[in-house]
């Protein structure tokens, strides 16, 4: 009976026995000292080390990105949870990665002047820089090695940073009142009908905006919040000259008005049925004042 189990986890999980014992260590932590893992011989290492340890193999077969797009790793997780794979690597009891995603803060603080980052002069300033240039350098490397371009990498940047405004941030509003029973969630479906006027638009590369306003308002308001402090913070910064410790943080706002142009052109140029109406764009109008309004008075 041992020999089978072996022989369907060698199936599943690979060659190495010393990688399946140590899989068994979650169940029977007595049984599986330290020292015993830290002695693996080489061998043991080169078959997890190697690419090819995948191969004819289960987890080969059954994981890695489901219809073989990314925009379907969600779908990929939930699979493999039902399938009840775990993470060996890490797993902690503890939550990673708790960090707070400021999309107002550092462009209300450089409106009034307010300092969030280290001078351009101070060494420190290299390690935010490589930060944010080194995670938009990988982001390009990934697309281009995939066969795309860098209109591509800038569309996918954009559409990120358009649903991180829009889609998920109801998405967890949603979840929270559910959680909370103030709500039951709810799943409309979307028009899926051919319109020649969208495809038209998709020809020639423009964004459509022909959506709700509820969708459209918190895209809107971030967009046009950071246009006023943009202009506003480099007007400051010109009549002040502290251009030393706001550099980082106009930097920010800039790739914030590059990688919103299209809506920009759509509030601003545009005259299709495509582009933003005027309600939405008055709406966060107000909410744009009530957050400068806000900001004056915390800073």
């Amino acid at each position: 009976v041992g020999n089978d189990i072996m022989k369907e986890a060698r199936n599943i999980l690979g060659p190495s026995t010393e990688f399946i014992k140590s899989l068994r260590q979650n169940d029977m932590p007595s049984k599986t000292k330290y020292s015993e893992l830290c002695t693996a011989p080489v061998q043991e290492a080169q078959y997890l080390a190697s690419c090819t340890y995948e191969e004819n193999t289960k987890w080969g077969e059954g994981a890695g990105f489901w219809y073989k797009s990314v925009l379907e790793d969600a779908m990929t997780g939930y699979m493999l949870q039902s399938k009840g794979w775990r993470s060996v690597y890490l797993n902690p009891p503890r939550p990673q990665f708790l960090v707070w995603c400021f999309v107002t803060i550092p462009r209300i603080s450089f409106l009034y002047g307010v300092s969030l980052y280290p001078k351009v002069s101070d060494p420190f300033f290299i390690a935010f820089g490589f930060v944010f240039i080194s995670s938009l350098v990988k982001h390009l490397c990934e697309v281009v090695d995939t066969g795309g371009s860098v209109r591509t990498w800038l569309n996918e940047q954009r559409i990120w940073k358009i649903k991180s405004l829009t889609c998920f941030s109801y998405g967890v509003a949603d979840c929270v009142m559910a959680k909370l029973g103030l709500r039951e969630a709810s799943f409309i479906p979307t028009n899926k009908a051919e319109d020649s006027n969208k495809a038209k638009l998709y020809e020639m590369g423009k964004y459509d905006f022909s959506t709700s306003n509820m969708f459209l308002v918190p895209l809107v308001s971030a967009v046009s919040l950071n246009l006023c402090c943009f202009v506003g913070g480099v007007a400051r910064v010109i009549g002040v000259g502290n251009w030393v410790e706001m550099f980082g943080q106009g930097i920010l706002s800039l790739y914030g008005l590059i990688i919103s142009y299209p809506v920009l052109e759509a509030m601003l140029v545009r005259q299709d049925k495509g582009c933003i109406p005027l309600s939405a764009i008055l709406t966060s109008s107000f909410f744009v004042v009530l957050s400068i309004t806000f900001g004056y008075f915390i800073f």
